[in-house]
């Protein structure tokens, strides 16, 4: 083999190395932030239920239920830790699925929700949403 061969072949076993260890690196930086809670949110046809089983700011597990006979998702609006706003989109749920992502939700905060009806997924937000009249407020202390 020519000398450059060697050089080619040292760079991607290096690079395949690296590659190999991420999935560790990203499990440990998962497991830096420990889950504060969980939030079960439940689209009824009355409203949207559901409580955090703390109040306190943190890493959430949330989990939305929808057991209404139509379609309906959620979208959240607050202040993310910093002092931006922040809207988070679940997708539209047929009756009876549920949805289960995490969230951080910073301390001293108010979160406002409300049922989703209508939402075209583009990349990572929804284009054109329609909500309905089901709202529910959260507040983390």
């Amino acid at each position: 083999m020519k000398p450059q061969k060697y050089v080619g072949l040292a760079v991607g076993l290096a690079i395949m190395l690296a590659l190999s260890l991420l999935p560790a690196s990203a499990e440990m930086n998962e497991q830096a932030v420990p889950i504060q809670g969980h939030v079960v949110l439940t689209i009824t046809r009355d409203g949207i239920q559901g409580t955090p089983d703390t109040s306190q700011g943190g890493l959430y597990l949330v989990t939305v239920r929808n057991t209404t006979n139509e379609s309906r998702g959620i979208v959240m609006h607050g202040i993310d830790l910093c002092c931006s706003p922040y809207t988070r989109f679940t997708k539209v749920l047929r009756p009876g699925h549920e949805v289960t992502f995490r969230w951080y939700f910073p301390a001293d905060r108010t979160v406002k929700i409300k049922d989703l009806i209508q939402c075209r997924p583009i990349a990572r937000t929804c284009e054109a949403p329609r909500t309905g009249a089901l709202a529910k407020t959260l507040v983390f202390g």
